[in-house]
């Protein structure tokens, strides 16, 4: 039971790291966007 709470903790912990480092960096989130694009043509 405690096992998976701290598992839960951790991933909303991740969960928000990965938002704010999104956030942070509008650049890389944009050349995210571009090469899902991409990718999304060659599928």
């Amino acid at each position: 039971m405690v096992f998976h709470k701290i598992n839960l903790t951790n991933f909303e912990y991740q969960k928000r790291l990965y938002v704010i480092a999104i956030i942070g960096n509008a650049e890389d989130q944009r050349r995210l966007s571009n090469l899902y694009d991409h990718l999304k043509n060659i599928i």
